[in-house]
């Protein structure tokens, strides 16, 4: 079971992650589907997998599967063209503390940060974002969930956001 807060990191100083790595990943499956299916690169790492979500916003089920990189370039391949192309594809530098992690995305959502609180629910519950952090919590809005975000840009997250959240300035 996957506990996890997001929030959408509005600005940070002092960024202090000694480890990153580099992320590609999809999502195979349609957005109606119950359970999520996305297949990850860690190019750091030359580590593949395919990853299984249950819907859900706090708590959620999660599963993986290791791949080799021709299983994974298979998967790619194999998956319908007119669902996956450059822009669907989310790249982003994944940066690591223990339960805490924050993504820069980076291609079409450059510009776009994302922290995530990861922990037991009582821990999650009483998680207090670090003062060097000006952000809003939106581990309730579907719009922020990555799948939702594979195919935009980040002009577009901004200008739909913006409608619903205060900017913090």
């Amino acid at each position: 079971m996957e506990i996890e807060r997001k929030f959408w990191v509005q600005s940070f100083e002092n960024l202090s992650y000694e480890k990153f790595t580099i992320i590609e990943q999809t999502y195979i499956n349609h957005i109606d589907d119950f359970y999520e299916i996305r297949v990850r690169k860690y190019h750091n790492e030359d580590r593949f997998y395919m990853d299984f979500k249950s819907k859900g916003d706090l708590m959620r089920e999660e599963f993986g599967i290791k791949l080799t990189e021709q299983q994974y370039n298979t998967l790619l391949s194999n998956f319908n063209q007119k669902y996956l192309n450059l822009n669907t594809i989310i790249k982003k530098r994944y940066y690591i503390q223990p339960g805490l992690f924050l993504d820069e995305f980076l291609n079409n959502l450059k510009g776009l940060f994302m922290l995530e609180y990861e922990a037991t629910l009582e821990s999650v519950e009483n998680f207090i974002v670090p003062e060097n952090y000006r952000v809003i919590e939106v581990t309730y809005d579907k719009r922020f969930k990555n799948r939702y975000l594979s195919g935009k840009t980040y002009e577009f997250v901004k200008d739909i956001f913006y409608e619903s959240y205060e900017k913090i300035t």
